[in-house]
């Protein structure tokens, strides 16, 4: 029996191996009903893990679109075949899931949305979780969309169930809630600027109870906001989402956490909101400064911390420098220096390397106009050392020490740097055509002469 036991192990783990449905199916389908019995947690293990693999091939398109109703239709077995060796447990959610998608590649889309619709009920009749109302609240908008019948009713239902399941915070309920807001808006029928705002001011409500209790929610809130800008909503809209993403970072100005992954993630949210002021911008570019030194002082090895902090210093020279407060400039990028030495004593890879050379190069523009050949220098050194660990790999080193021999004066050894770049990158199926230079204006002296 042992033997027998360590043969369908053997069998279960060399299928998951090879994501192998159909070998799946096939293993089951043989297998006495005793032997469903002896290894029902091992062959209902392997039937989820397989289908929460291919399940997420399908929604992340790395299926064949001529291959992805048959993946679709042997999930669907997968799951008849787990509730087979289990009957106890039925997946509802899972089946839902799959019909959802069916709904979305299958001309029938009503047939295909109402059976994922039936799934998710049958599955909150049978205690699932809370959160599938939002589910049911998602699908529900999809046959409004399919059917383009928008009652006042269907709204009032799906806005039920989204207060339902955003009872207590989720993060997977609250972007459900948020991305239904916008998806209303794009429905086409006169009131769905009213729908979308009633939906929109209540998931405000529930927001701003939650973030009592937890105020990174806000940092979710505020990114989530961002991402719309990308969006096809009116410019009126645009500015006034940008402005409330920005005002909802507030709150964190001074978050206190030793979490280097929450530290980077607040010093980005707020460069990228300075980033995005008409006015002001300073202030938040200087907290963002402030969380990405923290991570250092948690974390000195990582490369993050040194490149991103420096970035944010480079955006607030450049506003001191249209200030002409060439004291301040000097100020920021001579405290860059000491960020990248600090790391450089743990970290003294490509990417740290390349970015402590091409921020001297933005020193020397910023504070000294180009003249400044200790500066330069210092930035070649750097960018030497790159080059050499890039082992020819990225081309980016040989375009920072081309620009700084063109900005020393010596306009034949950045055509030589240029010309090298250009050897080393065309292959026989590819020709280096300078975009790198073509697109940076410190090289527009040496266009011409390139090019002839």
């Amino acid at each position: 029996m042992e033997a027998a036991k360590k043969d369908v192990n053997k069998q279960l783990k060399e299928l998951r191996i090879n994501q192998d449905l159909g070998g799946l199916d096939t293993l089951i389908q043989s297998l006495s009903t005793d032997d469903l019995r002896k290894y029902k947690t091992e062959l209902v293990d392997t039937c989820l893990s397989m289908f929460a693999i291919w399940y997420s091939y399908l929604v992340c398109d790395k299926i064949r679109e001529e291959d992805r109703e048959g993946v679709t239709s042997d999930l669907l077995e997968i799951l008849s075949s787990a509730e087979k060796i289990d009957p106890e447990k039925i997946h509802y959610e899972e089946r839902a899931e799959c019909y959802e998608y069916l709904s979305e590649i299958k001309n029938e889309k009503l047939h295909y949305i109402q059976k994922a619709i039936d799934e998710y009920n049958n599955a909150l009749r049978n205690q699932g979780s809370v959160e599938l109302n939002a589910r049911l609240a998602h699908a529900l908008l999809t046959r409004m969309l399919i059917n383009q019948q928008f009652t006042d009713d269907e709204f009032i239902a799906v806005l039920q169930l989204f207060q339902l399941a955003f009872t207590a915070y989720s993060e997977s309920v609250f972007r459900s809630f948020f991305y239904a807001c916008f998806q209303i808006l794009h429905f086409p029928f006169d009131r769905k600027h009213y729908w979308h705002a009633q939906f929109f001011d209540q998931l405000t409500a529930s927001l701003s109870n939650f973030v009592k209790k937890d105020p990174v929610i806000y940092l979710t809130w505020s990114d989530e906001l961002k991402r719309m800008l990308d969006h096809d909503i009116s410019p009126a809209y645009a500015d006034e989402l940008n402005k409330r993403s920005i005002e909802l970072l507030e709150p964190l100005t001074d978050y206190q956490t030793n979490d280097t992954s929450l530290l980077n993630s607040l010093g980005s949210a707020f460069d990228k909101a300075a980033q995005r002021m008409e006015t002001g911008s300073l202030h938040y570019y200087q907290i963002a400064l402030n969380y990405f030194i923290k991570g250092q002082s948690i974390n000195p090895a990582a490369w993050t911390f040194p490149v991103y902090a420096t970035n944010v210093q480079i955006a607030m020279a450049r506003i001191y420098k249209q200030e002409h407060n060439q004291a301040k400039v000097i100020e920021l990028f001579e405290a860059g220096k000491s960020i990248f030495l600090i790391t450089y004593e743990y970290e003294k890879g490509l990417t740290l390397t390349l970015r402590w050379g091409e921020f001297l190069i933005e020193y020397a523009r910023l504070a000294y106009n180009f003249d400044a050949p200790d500066l330069l220098k210092e930035a070649e050194t750097r960018l030497l050392i790159a080059k050499e660990l890039g082992e020819n790999h990225y081309r980016t080193p040989y375009i920072a020490l081309a620009k700084v021999a063109l900005k020393t004066g010596d306009h034949q050894k950045c055509l030589d740097i240029l010309r090298e770049c250009k050897f080393v990158f065309t292959t026989q199926y590819y020709e280096y055509d300078f975009e790198d230079v073509l697109g940076d204006e410190d090289f527009k002296e040496v266009w011409e002469i390139l090019f002839s």
